[in-house]
């Protein structure tokens, strides 16, 4: 499938012009949207009722059988394991938050995977839905004072995750 025929069939219809993640897209006179091929792969959001495309992945991807039991378990509160792939688990995850948002945590090892995810899922799921907790530079003992934006992004991330908001 095109680029052009997937974002047409996923465009909402009553709309002239819309601002797809920061990318513009228009009405064509042939009733199709038109929007840059970057755009598709962050989504639509707006206003109620529009498509999300992570929402039309994730009902299909989440309707394997072989997702049951991680489901059940999850529905459940309980902890569940699914081993996928390095490549497959930020789709995995966005499509399991878009279908039940709510606050997440996701431990990554190290500093290059955590940028590598966030974008991932900030793909998925939009840049406001996904926090970074970064890694402090600095060491408490040492005499250089810490980054404070580095700092100021620690306490959002911290703040936004106890108050409950929807975020990973």
């Amino acid at each position: 499938m095109s680029v052009r025929s997937a974002v047409t069939a996923y465009a909402p219809a009553h709309r002239s012009s819309r601002q797809v993640h920061g990318v513009a897209a228009r009405r064509a006179s042939s009733s199709k949207v038109w929007c840059n091929p970057h755009a598709f792969a962050c989504g639509f959001s707006g206003m109620a009722g529009d498509c999300v495309f992570i929402n039309r992945v994730a009902a299909q991807l989440l309707s394997a059988p072989e997702l049951e039991k991680l489901k059940r378990e999850l529905s459940r509160g309980s902890d569940a394991t699914l081993s996928l792939s390095q490549s497959a688990r930020p789709l995995m995850l966005a499509a399991l938050w878009a279908q039940n948002p709510r606050p997440c945590l996701l431990v990554v090892a190290g500093e290059d995977a955590a940028d590598r995810t966030a974008r991932s899922l900030a793909a998925w799921l939009g840049n406001d839905a996904v926090l970074r907790y970064p890694n402090r530079k600095d060491r408490p003992w040492s005499d250089t004072t810490p980054d404070d934006a580095l700092i100021g992004a620690r306490c959002r991330a911290i703040a936004k995750l106890s108050a409950g908001e929807k975020v990973m």
